[in-house]
């Protein structure tokens, strides 16, 4: 029998040359964040604990102590490119425990973090067909998190359609709401040179001063929904588009998923006579599902106000 203390390394795995290309970025995105740690017995620097942070959560990694176990299994080729420090007893590039990860996320900067992060993620979320950035804002209350004032933790955040990938965030005070924070949210939000952003929200932001903000002040388009929150706005929507559902559809939707059949048909009219800012069209979309058998559900039809999807 043989035995040795030397730790038997599998055969390294070749990097992806895609994340390759992306380490240059990464490292000078964290580089920008400033290190709140003191010198003393400081062995990792920040920008390598975070873009390997960054890379485990990548793979699925959802606590620090897988965070550290994916780290250890990185390609030593890899560890070399993000700057990780060499070991001459081990003869290879050590990586941090979980507690190292643990103690730099509880005093790194998060506000200035994400903002990097966002920069960063902006400009390469995939635009659709069209070239236009489609960004979905909502607002979520995470579960058993509270603040020091005892309130509940919401998170206000903007997302890509598509990928469902969130490229802004931001904390909402406890002593406001979400409807309040979209200024600060969007803030961050500068697209390309001629390109178009189309915000969609629930009713709850169906606000003029938000409409205001986002298609005069910003020059996005909206997409807003219609509900009881605004009565006299709904019975505007209303009396424009639901006598259109007389007539053929403008478009229509087929899908198959979750043990149903669903079908979205969507009726377009102008918005003139609604008193709304920038408002120029309106549409009307009526939701029908069917079991699998082919018995009909109950008819859902909601109302959405916007700029016209050019």
């Amino acid at each position: 029998m043989i035995f040795s203390h030397e730790r038997v390394s599998s055969p390294q795995t070749p990097i992806d040359p895609e994340l390759e290309d992306a380490l240059p970025g990464l490292l000078n995105l964290f580089a920008s964040v400033p290190e709140s740690r003191k010198p003393r017995g400081r062995i990792f620097p920040l920008a390598f604990i975070l873009v390997v942070s960054l890379i485990a959560i990548l793979g699925g990694a959802a606590y620090f102590r897988q965070i550290a176990d994916q780290a250890a299994d990185f390609p030593q080729e890899l560890l070399g490119k993000l700057g990780g420090r060499w070991c001459y007893f081990l003869s290879r590039f050590r990586t941090p425990c979980d507690r190292t990860f643990r103690r730099v996320f509880e005093c790194v900067d998060v506000e200035r973090l994400e903002t990097e992060i966002g920069a960063w993620l902006r400009k390469r979320a995939q635009r659709d067909d069209d070239g236009a950035l489609r960004l979905a804002i909502d607002g979520k209350v995470l579960r058993g998190v509270w603040t020091d004032e005892n309130e509940r933790f919401t998170l206000f955040s903007a997302m890509t359609h598509r990928e469902g990938v969130t490229i802004a965030q931001v904390k909402v005070p406890p002593d406001t709401n979400e409807i309040t924070q979209v200024k600060t949210l969007l803030a961050p939000v500068t697209p390309r040179e001629g390109e178009r952003v189309i915000v969609t929200m629930d009713a709850a932001h169906t606000q003029h001063d938000t409409a205001e903000y986002i298609a005069g002040t910003r020059g996005f388009d909206y997409i807003m929904n219609t509900k009881g929150n605004q009565p006299t706005l709904c019975s505007a929507v209303f009396a424009k588009t639901v006598p259109l559902v007389k007539n053929a559809p403008v478009h229509a939707v087929r899908e198959r998923n979750h043990g149903r059949i669903s079908t979205w048909e969507t009726w377009i009219a102008d918005a003139d006579g609604i008193n709304f800012p920038h408002a120029e069209q309106t549409a009307c979309i009526r939701r029908r599902t069917y079991a699998l058998d082919g018995q009909k559900n109950p008819t859902r039809i909601r109302l959405h106000h916007h700029q016209p999807l050019r």
